[in-house]
């Protein structure tokens, strides 16, 4: 029997659901009506008049949608700093400030300061160069879930409250739910390192981001100017 053909009570679901992926991630046509704006279709895909889509689903979506924006971020820092046989951070210190050293050349304190953090962050690290490039740029992008789920959750409950003291009925974990696919456009977000282009793409990410936000917010508050939310969020588990 489908999860879908039933209402599970709290706390009755098979321990094999919490194991499976398929229970972590929303389907793929879920994501691509979510990207079209077509909510009804993302968060409403078995037609129940409810919002069906659940906070479960949500945050497996925010984490593995946060990893794949992280995945050029990743080989650029590697480049940048494997070379350098040093971490992330001091590569990336040491590369600013030989630009700005290079931009005004002449100018005496500048380039003093320039050269001396370009010598600090060329001190040979404790652990061998490679290791720490290598351990750097992994914490980096492994901090990419982290922060996007702690934007999702601590954004989401400010806006919740703020739905509710307009009389929204919308739960916490079905709001929840249906924001998290507005974080599948910041996927571009991840093209920033590309030369030129890559402002575009974060540009477009994050329009597109908010854009899906405001419609997922519409959708399952149903507030309008004037006109209180009805809709009932469904009890699948969250």
């Amino acid at each position: 029997m489908s999860r879908h053909s039933y209402i599970s009570l709290p706390g009755q679901h098979p321990r094999e659901e919490w194991l499976q992926w398929r229970f972590w991630f929303p389907r793929v046509d879920q994501i691509i009506a979510a990207l079209r704006f077509q909510m009804h279709d993302a968060l409403d895909p078995f037609e129940r008049g409810e919002t069906t889509a659940t906070m479960r689903e949500g945050l497996g979506l925010v984490i593995v949608t946060a990893l794949v924006a992280g995945v050029i971020p990743l080989v650029a820092n590697l480049f940048l700093a494997v070379p350098m046989a040093t971490s992330v951070p001091m590569a990336q210190l040491g590369s600013a400030a030989a630009q700005i050293t290079d931009a005004y050349r002449g100018i005496i304190p500048i380039e003093v300061a320039g050269t001396t953090v370009q010598t600090l962050a060329g001190l040979e690290p404790r652990m061998p160069g490679f290791l720490a490039a290598f351990l750097s740029a992994v914490g980096i992008w492994l901090n990419w879930p982290l922060g996007w789920l702690a934007n999702w959750i601590v954004y989401g409950a400010l806006v919740a409250g703020m739905a509710r003291l307009f009389r929204a009925t919308s739960t916490l974990g079905c709001f929840l739910a249906g924001t998290s696919f507005a974080f599948v456009p910041l996927v571009l977000v991840g093209l920033g390192p590309i030369p030129w282009i890559g402002p575009l793409f974060v540009i477009v990410g994050f329009a597109w981001s908010v854009a899906v936000y405001y419609k997922t917010v519409h959708y399952v508050t149903e507030l309008d100017a004037g006109r209180r939310s009805s809709r009932c969020c469904s009890r699948l588990p969250s």
